[in-house]
């Protein structure tokens, strides 16, 4: 069994997203992080995969790949798009129904950050491992 102390396990996924689809991508995400024993990661992996992949259809061409690599910290997600604008972390408006996203992955990843590429962004998140107490869900 992979753990987090042997760090180097990658999982790839490249697609477009589709709203309808999201509930199947969060199984096969959840299913990842199960092979690789690290359970009490995937609540937190699942909520700020989501975030991330949403914001990808809402504010760019809907083209994702999204790639997870354990890490001896714990489990790091990056998602990769082809727009070059950077989401913004601000206090959301909690009478809207949308633009929380980059503040929850803020209170459940230990770290995150965006970084510009050659053909759009990667915006990564650090999701803490077990031996963190974030790790529950932060």
């Amino acid at each position: 069994m992979t753990t987090l102390m042997e760090a180097g396990g990658e999982y790839r996924l490249r697609f477009i997203v589709e709203p309808s689809e999201l509930a199947g991508l969060r199984r096969r995400v959840a299913q990842q992080v199960r092979l690789w024993g690290i359970d009490a990661v995937v609540d937190a992996t699942l909520l700020c995969m989501t975030e991330l992949v949403t914001n990808v259809h809402r504010h760019a061409d809907g083209r994702c790949a999204l790639r997870l690599t354990t890490v001896r910290d714990g489990l790091v997600l990056v998602v990769s798009d082809l727009s070059r604008a950077v989401p913004v972390l601000k206090e959301p408006d909690w009478e809207s129904g949308s633009g929380r996203g980059i503040f929850l992955v803020e209170h459940h990843a230990k770290a995150w950050s965006v970084v510009r590429t050659a053909t759009g962004k990667d915006v990564w998140c650090l999701i803490p491992g077990p031996g963190d107490g974030r790790a529950a869900g932060c």
